[in-house]
């Protein structure tokens, strides 16, 4: 556990700026978290209405309910709302969400406007994180969301969290599998240092009902990387490792990461690891430390930077095994709708699906690639009728032996959150992952939870088909080279 530990929590250029861990007891990971659309909501809506001390939501958008779809109702996301309306009042109630995709109006509503309607009742905030935009110019909405969004998704309900890559709407309620895991009883502080990173960027993001931004939330967005090391360094330090060091059945430790778009990262070096930096510190750390090393490495939208690629290379060669799974052509986010529907634009910050039929072939070429670059190596793809693939992490396994099947004794550790492990999700997006590394020799207390994390691999596989030879059309390849970068 040492060695991905170590991995998990610094960096080889900055051995010492160590990234916060917090020990986690066998209760601390749900064994009953969500694994459908409809646990999610289900999960959602409940823990809203029992909510005691804190409801806070971390996500790119809400959906705004039926009155954004004529024609096109979503109960769904209007009891999510409702819910939401339900929150008692001495209960602390945060929503944080992207700013342009957050006011991007459907039908004369937006996402923050409903949101906002539906906590009208109650003291508590929408806000507003709006990311730089590293372009010259300002794009007219919803083309401002390709230029850099707020994607992190963490939803806290009193001392438990949800960790996920789902959005909150309809489709995420209902048909968009996604990936879920539940943090219980803080998690050894864990959900706390959620609770004040969510906090943290909230200050640095006007409210909706703002008509300018106060000089207080210009002051914050100006110290943001300030703000976000003290943080990291508070856990660091006194709240979080050395605090949970003595906590007795421990069977793992839980490390935050957080990713902000390289134009953020340009006005102060980032005194911490991040995502990408962190995910390619755990490939070389499996790779090197294990005997027979398997990664699995899910992705919505399989579009690994040049840096990860190039430690799975490394990775491969010494002998690794990997396996990715990405959505297939019928199940892609980008696919083209199968029914007229009023157009909501693409997911996750993208342009809209008019004429984005090209997204999906231009993916499957660079699975091709991938497979081509990584000898050996597997790659899935999620086809499902009707279903939209949305799952992202990542797991390392020590197999006993070469082919074997990924177990509950294999696993050394997984990441779960927002990032996709792609160029989007490294230069222009706000992500956060949290990288748990399990306790070795730990025989019965940890088993279930490994077990549990292991099935969530093989339940997200079960739709899925490798990828066959083959190579995408002149257009999708052309276009795919020009904006890959916003993918």
């Amino acid at each position: 556990m040492a060695a991905l530990l170590s991995a998990a929590r610094a960096t080889p250029l900055a051995p010492t700026q160590l990234l916060p861990s917090f020990a986690l007891s066998a209760g601390d990971i749900s064994l009953t978290s969500p694994r459908t659309p409809t646990e999610f909501h289900e999960y959602l809506t409940s823990s809203c209405a029992s909510a005691t001390k804190r409801v806070q939501i971390g996500s790119l958008y809400v959906g705004a309910g039926s009155p954004s779809s004529p024609g096109k109702p979503a109960p769904l996301e209007d009891s999510f709302l409702a819910a939401l309306s339900s929150v008692k009042s001495d209960v602390k109630l945060q929503v944080l969400i992207d700013s342009h995709r957050g006011r991007r109006k459907i039908n004369g509503t937006s996402s923050a406007a409903a949101v906002s309607s539906a906590m009208s009742n109650h003291p508590g905030e929408v806000r507003l994180f709006s990311v730089p935009s590293p372009l010259p110019v300002e794009l007219p909405s919803p083309l401002n969301e390709a230029a850099g969004v707020f994607h992190m998704k963490a939803y806290i309900f009193d001392d438990d969290m949800l960790l996920t890559g789902a959005n909150l709407s309809e489709e995420y309620f209902s048909d968009r599998l996604d990936r879920y895991l539940l943090f219980k009883n803080g998690a050894g502080g864990l959900v706390d240092f959620y609770s004040e990173l969510l906090d943290t960027l909230s200050d640095a993001s006007p409210s909706h009902s703002d008509t300018s931004e106060s000089l207080e939330v210009t002051k914050n967005k100006a110290n943001l990387i300030s703000s976000l090391e003290k943080l990291f360094t508070k856990y660091n330090e006194g709240g979080g490792s050395s605090a949970s060091s003595s906590k007795s059945g421990v069977i793992g430790h839980a490390v935050p990461t957080i990713q902000l778009p390289s134009c953020m990262r340009t006005w102060e070096a980032l005194p911490f690891p991040t995502d990408s930096e962190t995910t390619k510190n755990l490939v070389g750390a499996a790779g090197s430390n294990f005997r027979h090393p398997w990664v699995g490495l899910s992705s919505a939208y399989l579009n690994p930077t040049a840096g990860l690629t190039g430690a799975f290379e490394s990775y491969v060669g010494g002998g690794g095994g990997v396996t990715f799974l990405t959505a297939g052509g019928s199940s892609h986010g980008f696919a083209p709708k199968k029914k007229p529907v009023v157009e909501e634009g693409g997911e996750d910050g993208a342009a809209p699906s008019s004429g984005r039929g090209w997204i999906p072939e231009a993916y499957l070429h660079l699975s091709r690639i991938l497979k081509q670059v990584l000898k050996g190596s597997s790659v899935l793809h999620y086809e499902r009728e009707g279903w939209t693939f949305h799952a992202k992490g990542m797991w390392l396994c020590d197999l006993g032996r070469e082919g074997e099947e990924p177990s509950a004794e294999s696993l050394k550790g997984i990441v779960v959150g927002s990032g996709n492990y792609g160029s989007r999700s490294e230069n222009l997006d706000v992500e956060s992952n949290v990288v748990v590394v399990f306790k070795e020799g730990d025989a019965g207390a940890g088993d279930e939870t490994k077990q549990k994390c292991v099935e969530d691999f093989s339940i997200l596989c079960e739709h899925s088909k490798e990828v066959t030879e083959g190579e995408a059309g002149f257009v999708s390849r052309v276009f795919f080279n020009l904006v890959s970068k916003f993918l």
